[in-house]
Order: structure tokens, then C-alpha cells, then sequence
């Protein structure tokens, strides 16, 4: 993806309310709190109207005000360390996972029939009776 459509994605995604966004940490130009820092994608949240972050959008880099441990820090996430943004207050609806398919079980008989097409055919007869079919 283009920074320039990250950018108008992650602004869409601010108007809905408070959001989580997945940052590479390796990617070069990502300032946050050592612990933080090269240990591959991590999740930040950011929202416009939250006390106190300070979010700024430029045309390449997010830069907002978090607390890690109550400490505030200066975060820099360039828009090309954006791996994913996920809102937090209108999360969608994941679809319903299928049911997983029952294994088919291997045909087992008692010795008299050694395929499956080889079993006898029946069917109800009269008055509900079982009765061999040809």
C-alpha cells in the first residue's frame, strides 16, 4: 500500500473513535521506548480525542504522545510500519467459522462383506418390514 493511501485509511479509521494499530518496531524511523523497540509488530492505540496524545498525522510518519508505565514518550511510526489498524469501537463482525467436517469413518463389517457395494440392498416392504432388494 501507498503511504498516501495508509494515511487517508488510518485518518478514516481515527474519525470512528479509538483505534489499534500493529507497528513493525524493526522498520527504520520507529521511535518508541526501548523495551518496545525491535521486537517486530506491536500493538499502539491512538484516537484523535484522547487527553493528552497529541496525535499528528504528517504525509509519511504518525507521531502521538503515549504512556508506557504512566510515562508519557514521544511515539514516531512512519505510515509504512502501519502493518494493520483495527477499531476498538466498531469492531466488525467476523463471519461464523464453518463447523469442522466429520472424518468419514473407514467401512467396517463383521467378515461377510469385504467392499462397501458388496452389502445387500434393502428396503421397508410391506407393513414396514425389511426386505432384500434386487
Amino acid at each position: 500500500m501507498k503511504t498516501s493511501e495508509i494515511k487517508v485509511l488510518l485518518e478514516e479509521m481515527l474519525e470512528t473513535g479509538k483505534i489499534q494499530v500493529v507497528i513493525d518496531t524493526n522498520r527504520r524511523g520507529v521511535k518508541v521506548p526501548p523495551q518496545f523497540l525491535n521486537v517486530g509488530p506491536t500493538v499502539f492505540i491512538l484516537a484523535w480525542d484522547y487527553p493528552g496524545i497529541d496525535l499528528k498525522l504528517t504525509p509519511r510518519t504518525a507521531k502521538a504522545t503515549l504512556k508506557f508505565g504512566g510515562e508519557p514518550f514521544r511515539c514516531t511510526f512512519p505510515l509504512q510500519s502501519i502493518k494493520s489498524i483495527i477499531s476498538m469501537d466498531h469492531p466488525t463482525k467476523q463471519p461464523d467459522p464453518k463447523p469442522a467436517k466429520k472424518k468419514t469413518k473407514d467401512f467396517e463389517t463383521a467378515g461377510m462383506f469385504k467392499e462397501k457395494d458388496e452389502l445387500p440392498k434393502t428396503g421397508l416392504g410391506r407393513k414396514g418390514t425389511l426386505t432384500l432388494l434386487k
